[in-house]
């Protein structure tokens, strides 16, 4: 877990941790010397009992983090800002196998929940609004539009997601991408699909 050792200025933060290994007896004993990399860019190595400080970026909800010393296993995991936690690595004895080289955030690191969208379906030629229309989110069930063409809101995980819409002829169904704001909620411009005429 990664900690927000306090606030600096213009989003200068201080993250604080400790790297330990754990011996034949169970205990867990600190690691000085380990080197310490950070997503965005930023190194440092443990001191005495395996302790580090290194300054990061406020501004990033997430952060990824390596911790790499010869004799050990390479370590690597992200978490997500939280004022006052702290790092807690534990290292393995093994071989190498890897350095910490420059490390990226994983897709899993991207904020998770809910987004939703209120669609529009326009008539592409006349710009007008289509009633009784039918529209869905990729994996959910159709619903129906009233007569200005209005849906209520689909909520579904936040992020690109698949919007379609149909019409028995002459508008066949056709889909595209929108993006659903995490917590919030897409409407306007962003949300219509238009049908085209066959």
């Amino acid at each position: 877990m990664v900690g927000n050792g306090g606030e600096g200025t213009k989003g200068l933060a201080e993250i604080n941790g400790r790297v330990r290994t754990k011996l034949t007896s169970g205990k867990r004993v600190g690691v000085e010397g380990v080197l310490i990399k950070t997503s965005q860019g930023m190194v440092t190595y443990t001191g005495r009992k395996g302790y580090f400080k290194c300054p990061a970026s406020s501004l990033e909800q997430y952060l990824a983090i390596c911790a790499f010393k010869i004799g050990f296993q390479l370590w690597v995991d992200w978490a997500r800002f939280e004022v006052g936690d702290e790092w807690d690595i534990t290292l393995k004895a093994g071989p190498e196998d890897a350095v910490c080289e420059l490390i990226e955030m994983p897709k899993a690191a991207k904020p998770t929940g809910p987004g939703c969208i209120v669609p529009q379906v326009l008539d592409c030629a006349t710009n007008l609004p289509i009633p009784n229309a039918k529209v869905k989110l990729d994996g959910q069930t159709w619903r129906t539009t009233d007569s200005e063409g209005n849906n209520v809101p689909l909520c579904y995980e936040a992020g690109e997601q698949t919007l379609c819409a149909r019409k028995l002829e002459p508008y066949p169904k056709k889909c595209e991408t929108v993006t659903l704001d995490l917590g919030g909620t897409t409407t306007g411009e962003a949300a219509i699909i238009c049908l085209d005429h066959v």
